[in-house]
Order: C-alpha cells, then sequence, then structure tokens
C-alpha cells in the first residue's frame, strides 16, 4: 500500500472517493493506485501530485510500503 500517497489524500481531500473525482478518474483506479496493484504513468504521477499540491518530484508518495 502506498501509505503516504493516502495520508496526502485524506489530509487535502477527506476522502479517495473526493479525490478520484477531483482528479476526473473512476473510484477503482485510484483504489488500484493506493493499494499498489497499478504502477501510475509518470503523466498520472504529474496529475496527482499537481491535484495534492506537491511538486513533481514527489515520488516518495508512490513507494509501496509493506504494512505488518
Amino acid at each position: 500500500m502506498r501509505i503516504d500517497l493516502k495520508m496526502e489524500i485524506i489530509r487535502n481531500y477527506g476522502s479517495q472517493r473526493n479525490f478520484a473525482q477531483a482528479l476526473g478518474k473512476s473510484d477503482d483506479w485510484l483504489s488500484r493506485i493506493v493499494l499498489g496493484i497499478k504502477n501510475p504513468s509518470m503523466e498520472e504521477k504529474r496529475l496527482i501530485a499537481s491535484k495534492l499540491g506537491l511538486n513533481d518530484n514527489a515520488d516518495a508518495i508512490f513507494i509501496n510500503k509493506t504494512m505488518y
């Protein structure tokens, strides 16, 4: 799971659903990225980072972290 991404989404938009709507994407699309099932393209990373108010070098939020 990309926990840092999840936290940024919640902090800025309150829920994944609200963020997906702001991106013009489906809840399923965003969920697959947050869960680490789908790797976003560079363009998708830029879109996500931009909407979250992060710079283009926000690669840290896209790192999968294993939760125990």
